[in-house]
């Protein structure tokens, strides 16, 4: 971040089941084998605080802040965006009367870590009470099944779990075609600005996450480039990005992203950037655009944009970890559309550490080897260097992904299609 800035800590907030608050010392207890509970805090607690306390992890060199307070109305609000399970778990989580907070900064070089260690210091305080958490960083509430498909895993989650994306909506005038307005929140706390493109048009809304998905990945790795100077998001895919402050001086205040929505209470001020394209006037002079032929191009199925080592690695790991899961699917009874696939590497042979990642369609699995078909088009390794079809040694598994028609799982999030299958078949 510039220097100018302050990074602000990761806050989430714990919803408490029924009218009666927890004691201190009941979260103390159950915080117990994590860390070491300082003293409570008197007087200097905040009026509707019910009590506070600082936690030092264990070997953290940073403490966390936890507090109990009443839950508000403005926490409600956001309570109908939460899919929930089950009309009771939503019930629940409208009757909370209270909840418990945790506040601390995330480590800059592995804040996916840190993160994930925050949900788990939120699942060990609510013991299976809490029916939901609220991450007041990203303004995005998580059900307590979704936190667990965070946490379950030894392999952090992916950097898009540090934030959320919105899309809002521009009103239509006259000729003027609908467009979005798609921002993040979140992304201050891992110590990048949290991204933003205007003027989207509908059909590109997805590709406007993948740019925004992979702009994140590349900044928390290698930091935030100077503004105003391009950088490759892919083969040929230049953008750069603009303070919101220079974007907002420039379109009519009552515009989507526009003054009107930048009020500190809105949460859209701080350290922002929206990203841009470079595109040459008639005079030769750089303007600065929307990135809409950037968006187009990522829409094709044939682009690629740029992956961090580190993430690869990540995907990687948490595709071996949770492979059972793909096997448990594959081999069970699943409807006929289902659609399974994998993605293995394979090394150049003139640059055998660097390689080519390319998906198959599974067909059958046996111990350590999937029988699959490919169907992507290797853009370096020549076809005749890899079978159509044929057994693939699991070894090279980087990724892997369950087609189907309410969604496509990957590893992250497979675990809700096993608990379905797994509660089908005991009903």
């Amino acid at each position: 971040m510039d220097q100018h800035s302050v990074i602000p800590p990761s806050s989430l907030f714990i919803l408490w089941p029924g009218d009666q608050p927890p004691m201190a010392e009941e979260v103390r207890l159950r915080l117990a084998e994590w860390g070491h509970a300082a003293p409570e805090m008197g007087e200097e607690r905040a009026e509707d605080t019910l009590w506070s306390f600082w936690f030092d992890l264990a070997d953290r060199p940073a403490s966390t802040f936890i507090w109990c307070e009443p839950v508000s109305d403005s926490h409600r609000m956001l309570l109908d965006y939460v899919h929930w399970r089950t009309a009771a778990q939503r019930k629940q989580a409208f009757e909370c009367r209270w909840m418990v907070g945790l506040e601390g900064a995330i480590s800059l070089r592995e804040p996916t870590s840190d993160y994930q260690l925050q949900l788990r210091l939120c699942e060990a305080i609510s013991c299976d009470w809490s029916p939901v958490i609220f991450d007041a960083s990203a303004l995005i509430y998580r059900s307590i099944d979704d936190v667990r498909l965070l946490t379950d895993a030894e392999t952090p989650p992916r950097k898009s779990s540090l934030y959320s994306i919105h899309k809002v909506r521009s009103t239509p005038e006259g000729a003027n075609p609908t467009c979005y307005w798609v921002h993040t929140h979140g992304l201050e706390r891992a110590g990048i600005p949290d991204l933003e493109i205007m003027g989207v048009p509908q059909a590109w809304l997805g590709s406007a996450c993948e740019l925004i998905d992979a702009v994140a990945d590349l900044w928390i790795e290698f930091s935030t480039p100077d503004p105003e100077v391009p950088f490759a998001i892919g083969g040929g895919l230049d953008i750069a990005w603009r303070p919101w402050q220079a974007i907002a001086a420039e379109v009519d205040p009552r515009a989507v992203g526009g003054r009107n929505y930048r009020g500190p209470e809105q949460g859209h001020s701080g350290f922002r950037a929206v990203l841009v394209a470079p595109e040459k006037d008639q005079e030769g002079e750089i303007a600065w655009r929307q990135p809409i032929e950037v968006l187009r191009r990522i829409s094709r199925s044939e682009t690629t944009l740029y992956k961090t080592v580190q993430e690869s690695r990540r995907m990687a790991r948490l595709a071996k970890e949770r492979w059972g899961t793909f096997g448990i699917l594959f081999a069970s009874p699943h409807p006929p559309d289902w659609r399974f696939a994998v993605k293995l590497s394979f090394p150049m042979e003139d640059e055998p550490r660097h390689g080519e990642h390319l998906w198959f369609d599974v067909l059958a699995i046996r111990p350590g080897e999937v029988m699959g078909r490919l169907v992507s088009v290797p853009s370096y390794l020549g076809r005749q260097s890899i079978p159509g079809t044929g057994w693939q040694e699991l070894r090279r598994l980087s990724d892997w992904r369950i087609v189907t028609p309410q969604g496509v799982f990957d590893p992250e999030n497979a675990g809700v299609l096993l608990e379905e299958r797994l509660t089908l078949q005991h009903v």
